[in-house]
């Protein structure tokens, strides 16, 4: 009884099945659920982060927003006063000298009666450098130190903007003997008109309004220094240095916080908001244990279960893996050691062993279709036709047609009867002078449509007329040239050049088409170069992009054409391949 229940569980777990070691995946079912509850953790910190990133970012903005409106509602009375009012100009060059005094009283009046009505700031002034005379008005709850500090610092440094350092456009901080204020300035004639307000005055009144959890609320540069003394930041580095429109993490050593800035539009600082991390995760903290003591439970059962799988799975796979890469080698006669495995795997060996069979059977085949392919691709690359050409030439036979010049039109279907001839052939490779003699063919055909303006100048080494070229290779560049930039009544002019390259281990043969008109636009240029397609209104461009894949297909990396524009000229065309003499046979299409 006891032996056949021995067999039965020996061949349902046996060492060899598959079955027996699935026992140890499920290790790895465990470790992911713990690894979703991981990621769900870090998905809900980052949420909770997210929510309190966005509830106080609104917050923030509408009191920025709010504080960029006062700032405005300030610059537009500062200018109204600089460009209207008279005293300012009556400081600074009297009639009489009583005429000075009575400016000074009534702009001091003006700026007293005014300021009360912007209670977001602590002070105006007008200062004359030419005259030595400072004005100003502050709130009555400004101490005297600071309204002299602000007198100090203009009447001393601020007799030149430049000098300071400001920015005439905005508000600009300043740090006064460790205080920090804000100064706006509009410079007229020799003075300056001005307002100011200190940062704490400027932030204390936000703090703890609707911001949850906010520990600290300042105001800092551009360069994220905070613009406040405040014990919170006394021997804390905090990288303030953060996009606006994300929540950024900072450390200062002791604890993390959430950073939110906004940035204002009518000044050189930022309004800063910090909140520690520790506070929006209140909660959490106890999924986290929990999740930590399971991730640890695991790590121990995993070191077994990595030791199994890697003796009965990973071994196994790694020799199919060595074979698969000898095979890739080129190694079709691999075998596999299939002792003491699996039947799962001895199946799989056998198969794969089969196949290398298979696939040494298939590659010869699959060379020669490759052959075969790659001469139909070249002969379709070169019988595809521009319809536009073709369509033009029959608009001018029929205008001449409609003129009676019989003679012209003898000559043009002549010219057309060369092209087709020449372009239909299906020679992969052509004589140079062939060639040439087929631009010229093209040239007599749009003379036709460009009477008295096409010019085109050749000049083909002695070297070079016996080398062979694809077909329409200087035909396509010389169209594509007339087809962008020839203007009826405009002269055009194109080079055409062929010479032999000695500065490598083979000669080549270097083709350089130039012309007169506007050249490569640089986003063309760019696309140009990187060798991508470019695409005309109807999607597609075939001129351009066939000469490309037809030296590719012939000389593979053995080729280069470069597009550049000439400078005094338009576009330039350089393209390399490797010289080969009419007498060459072979053609290669790897």
């Amino acid at each position: 009884m006891v032996e056949p229940m021995y067999r039965n569980f020996k061949s349902r777990f046996s060492s060899k099945s598959l079955r027996f070691r699935i026992i140890g995946s499920v290790s790895i079912v465990i470790f992911i659920l713990i690894l979703l509850m991981i990621i769900n953790n870090v998905y809900a910190i980052r949420t909770v982060r997210s929510q309190v990133f966005e509830s106080n970012k609104n917050t923030l903005d509408i009191y920025m927003k709010q504080m960029d409106d006062d700032f405005s509602d300030v610059e537009n009375f500062l200018a109204g006063m600089s460009s209207t009012d008279v005293n300012i100009k009556s400081i600074e060059m009297p009639a009489r000298e009583i005429d000075r005094y009575l400016a000074q009283y009534r702009a001091e009046r003006l700026l007293k009666n005014t300021i009360w009505s912007y209670r977001m700031i602590d002070g105006f002034f007008v200062y004359s450098d030419s005259a030595q005379i400072y004005i100003d008005a502050v709130q009555n709850d400004i101490n005297a130190r600071d309204k002299q500090r602000i007198k100090n610092y203009v009447t001393q440094q601020f007799s030149d903007v430049h000098t300071a350092g400001f920015s005439r456009s905005s508000w600009s901080p300043v740090e006064i003997d460790g205080d920090f204020y804000l100064l706006r300035v509009i410079k007229v004639w020799n003075s300056s008109v001005g307002a100011w307000v200190k940062v704490n005055d400027l932030i204390e009144p936000l703090r703890g309004k609707h911001f949850s959890g906010v520990n600290n609320l300042f105001l800092t540069q551009e360069d994220g220094r905070p613009m406040i003394t405040d014990p919170f930041l006394d021997g804390r580095i905090i990288d303030l240095h953060i996009n606006p429109d994300e929540y950024h993490l900072t450390n200062d050593g002791r604890n993390k916080y959430l950073v939110i800035a906004q940035h204002s539009e009518r000044g050189e600082f930022s309004m800063v908001a910090l909140i520690r991390d520790n506070n929006i995760l209140d909660g959490l903290d106890s999924l986290q244990t929990l999740i930590a003591v399971i991730a640890l439970c695991v790590i121990v059962i995993l070191l077994f279960l990595t030791f199994m799988l890697r003796k009965l799975v990973m071994a196994p796979l790694n020799n199919l893996r060595l074979a698969m890469k000898s095979l890739k080698s080129g190694n079709f006669d691999v075998k596999i050691q299939s002792e003491n495995l699996c039947d799962e795997f001895v199946m799989v060996n056998h198969t794969f062993e089969d196949m290398t069979g298979q696939i040494k059977r298939l590659k010869i085949d699959v060379y020669e279709e490759k052959i075969l392919k790659q001469r139909a691709e070249l002969q379709y690359l070169q019988l595809q036709l521009n319809p536009h050409f073709f369509m033009n030439c029959l608009s001018v036979i029929h205008s001449l047609a409609g003129l009676s010049k019989t003679g012209l039109i003898q000559d043009m279907t002549v010219n057309l009867r060369n092209y087709l001839r020449y372009a239909l052939e299906g020679d992969h490779l052509v004589p140079l002078d062939k060639e040439i003699e087929h631009v010229k063919t093209y040239l007599d055909i749009q003379r036709l449509r460009f009477p008295d303006s096409l010019i085109c100048e050749f000049d083909i080494d002695a070297e070079t007329v016996d080398a062979i070229v694809p077909p329409l290779i200087i035909q396509t560049f010389t169209e594509n040239a007339i087809k962008h930039e020839a203007v009826v009544g405009e002269t055009f002019c194109i080079s055409i050049s062929a010479s032999v390259l000695r500065n490598g281990l083979a000669p080549k043969l270097r083709l350089v088409i130039i012309d007169s008109g506007d050249g490569f636009q640089d986003s063309i240029l760019q696309i140009l170069r990187e060798g991508r397609r470019v695409c005309d209104v109807n999607g597609r461009h075939i001129g351009i992009h066939n000469i490309q894949q037809r030296l590719m297909l012939i000389y593979g990396d053995q080729t280069r054409i470069e597009f550049s524009n000439e400078p005094g000229l338009g576009a330039r065309v350089d393209i390399e391949i490797p010289l080969q003499q009419d007498e060459a046979k072979a053609v290669h299409t790897s």
